[in-house]
C-alpha cells in the first residue's frame, strides 16, 4: 500500500530522485568517499527542504548543507555536491569558489543542475581551469519546480502573468515563455514513465502563449525521450501508454483568480497568511489576554492532510467529530459528565486539562479548531 501511495505523489517522486538518483548514485560511483557537503542556491534550497529531511540527507552521506550565496568555511579535501540552478549568478558563485588556487573551497565536486545548462554557461565554466579540473560529476538532474503539496507544483514566477500578457511578442515575453516551458518539461520525467505523448493547448490568435509554450515543451520532452532511449537497458520492456499534456494560459479561464475558495487550506493561506508551512494565529491565556503563536502545517499532521482541501464547514464538522470520537473511546470518569453537544474551544480546553496523558495529540485538535474558528470569523 505504501508504494501505491508514493506512485501518485509528485513530492515523493522528487524526494526519490534527489535521494536515490543523485545521492545514492554518488555513493555507488564513489564508494571510497564517506561523506559529502551539499551546496544549494536560493531555489534549490527550497526544492530540497520541501521534500527531504536532514536525517535522510545524513543517511545518504551528506554531513552539511551549505548555501552557495554566503561565505563558507573552506574544506579543500572534502567532496562537495552542488545542486544549483543554471543561472549567471549561481554559476558565478560556483566559479568564485575555485578562483583562489591556494585555497579552493572544496576538493572534488559533483555538479547537478536543476535544468538545462545553455552553451554560454558551459563555455564560461570550461574556461575556468581551477574549476573544471575538480569536476568529478556533471549532470542535469532536471528538477526545476517547487512542491508545496504532495501533488501540486508551481514555478515561483510572480512576474509571468504581467510580462506575458502586457508585452506579447517582445523579447521579455518570449524569454518568459521559454523559461516556463523548460520548467514544465522537468515535471514530465518526475511524474511519468513516458515514451509517447500528446500536447493539447488552447489556440488564441490574440496572444498565442499556450501554442508557443507547447512547441518549446515538445522539443524539450523529445530531447528527454532520446536521452532516455540511449540510457535504458531494458529494451524488451512493454512501452508505457502515451500521456496527454494540456497547456492552458490564463486567457482560457480569466475568472478563477478573482473567485474566493472556501476550502480550509485556501482560507488559512489568505486570511491567516500561511507562509510556506508556517502559520501565525492568536489564542487567549488564562487571564483572557491574546497571545500570538506559530504552528507548522504539513502532511505529517494527519488532520491537516485529511481536511485541508475540504470546504471550511465540512472541515469544522469533521475535526469536531474526530475529537468527540477520540474522547468517547478514551473516556475517563472526569470527562464522562461533560456536555459534548456544543463543542467549542473552551470545552476542548477543559477536556484536554482532564486528559494530560494525551496532551500532544489533544493540542493538535485544539490547534485546528482554533484555526478553523478564526477562518470562519473573517
Amino acid at each position: 500500500m505504501e508504494s501505491n501511495k508514493h506512485r501518485f505523489s509528485l513530492r515523493e517522486n522528487v524526494r526519490l530522485r534527489l535521494l536515490k538518483d543523485m545521492l545514492s548514485g554518488l555513493k555507488i560511483n564513489f564508494p571510497d568517499v564517506p561523506n559529502f557537503i551539499l551546496v544549494v542556491d536560493t531555489l534549490t534550497t527550497r526544492i530540497v527542504s520541501s521534500c527531504a529531511k536532514m536525517i535522510e540527507l545524513l543517511e545518504e552521506g551528506v554531513v552539511a548543507l551549505e548555501r552557495l550565496d554566503v561565505t563558507r568555511k573552506a574544506f579543500p579535501r572534502m567532496h562537495a555536491i552542488y545542486f544549483i540552478t543554471p543561472t549567471e549568478s549561481s554559476i558565478g558563485s560556483l566559479i568564485k569558489d575555485f578562483s583562489n588556487p591556494k585555497e579552493p573551497q572544496y576538493g572534488n565536486i559533483h555538479l547537478f543542475f536543476s535544468n538545462h545548462v545553455d552553451n554560454a554557461l558551459l563555455d564560461k565554466m570550461s574556461k575556468q581551469r581551477l574549476l573544471s579540473e575538480r569536476v568529478a560529476t556533471f549532470k542535469e538532474i532536471n528538477i526545476d519546480f517547487l512542491c508545496p503539496d504532495s501533488n501540486l507544483f508551481h514555478f515561483d514566477m510572480p512576474d509571468a502573468l504581467p510580462v506575458i500578457f502586457s508585452k506579447p511578442d517582445l523579447p521579455p515575453s518570449k524569454k518568459m515563455e521559454e523559461a516556463i516551458a523548460y520548467k514544465l518539461s522537468t515535471i514530465i520525467p518526475t511524474l511519468f514513465d513516458y515514451e509517447k505523448f500528446h500536447i493539447i493547448y488552447n489556440k488564441n490568435a490574440a496572444n498565442p502563449v499556450s501554442e508557443r509554450v507547447a512547441k518549446i515543451l515538445k522539443e524539450r520532452v523529445n530531447r528527454f525521450i532520446e536521452l532516455k532511449k540511449k540510457q535504458d537497458e531494458d529494451v524488451n520492456d512493454e512501452p508505457p501508454a502515451p500521456i496527454k499534456i494540456v497547456v492552458l494560459d490564463r486567457s482560457f479561464d480569466p475568472l478563477t483568480p478573482i473567485l474566493h475558495d472556501y476550502s480550509y487550506q485556501s482560507m488559512v493561506t489568505e486570511f491567516l497568511e500561511l507562509k510556506g508551512d508556517m502559520v501565525e494565529y492568536e489564542t487567549e491565556d488564562a487571564s483572557g489576554k491574546k497571545i500570538k503563536n506559530t504552528a507548522t502545517l504539513s502532511d505529517e499532521d494527519d488532520l491537516w492532510a485529511k481536511y485541508k482541501h475540504e470546504f471550511i464547514g465540512h472541515a469544522v464538522m469533521n475535526v469536531s467529530r474526530e475529537f468527540e470520537e477520540f474522547v468517547a473511546n478514551n473516556k475517563s470518569s472526569q470527562v464522562g459528565s461533560m456536555d459534548m453537544s456544543q463543542l467549542d474551544l473552551k470545552t476542548m480546553s477543559d477536556i484536554i486539562k482532564k486528559m494530560p496523558m494525551y496532551k500532544e495529540l489533544m493540542a493538535k485538535y485544539t490547534l485546528h479548531m482554533n484555526l478553523l474558528e478564526q477562518c470562519k470569523q473573517v
